[in-house]
């Protein structure tokens, strides 16, 4: 139970972190289905 706590605040955060940057990434989360495009680049967390 634990493990999911944290992973979920630690989500939370990089997710935060990512849209606050000059240029937005995208983030992709655990048991998310995601087809990145050609050349796209994106944070697997």
């Amino acid at each position: 139970m634990s493990h999911n706590v944290i992973a979920s605040i630690l989500e939370v955060r990089v997710i935060v972190w990512a849209k606050a940057r000059a240029t937005p990434l995208k983030v992709v989360v655990e048991n998310e289905a995601y087809a990145p495009k050609d050349g796209e680049t994106y944070l697997c967390a």
